[in-house]
């Protein structure tokens, strides 16, 4: 009797750890996110790249306070900070991280792809 109350106890403990710290599928679908919002970042800025070549855009207004040329660059210095390779690879191989800093990273991928929805959308109606 004291093994199958020992067998369940390590069961629970088991299950216990994986919904608790296991943090692999959290980890894979951050990577899927960022790869999906990654192709759309570069996306985004070919087709703004596109509008300033074809319409000689650059210093045109995009937004009241933005030309489409600082957006482009903006976009430019936000992937390299936040959605180049490097960082994929480093949070890849990021062993420290918890479910709760993965959710907030998948938020924030999240909204970051939405923005960028939008900006394509717009630019695609432009083009």
């Amino acid at each position: 009797m004291e093994i199958i109350i020992a067998i369940i106890g390590l069961w629970i403990a088991w299950i216990t750890y994986h919904r608790t710290f296991d943090t692999t599928e959290d980890k894979n679908n951050f990577l899927v996110y960022f790869k999906v919002t990654q192709q759309l970042h570069l996306e985004v800025q070919s087709l703004l790249q596109k509008y300033i070549d074809s319409n000689n855009g650059a210093n045109h207004k995009l937004y009241n306070n933005m030309t489409y040329k600082q957006c482009l660059n903006m976009l430019k210095d936000d992937f390299q900070t936040d959605y180049s390779d490097k960082v994929y690879v480093l949070a890849k191989n990021d062993k420290v991280m918890t479910k709760k800093m993965f959710a907030t990273l998948i938020e924030k991928v999240e909204a970051k792809n939405q923005t960028l929805q939008k900006l394509k959308t717009q630019l695609l109606y432009l083009n």
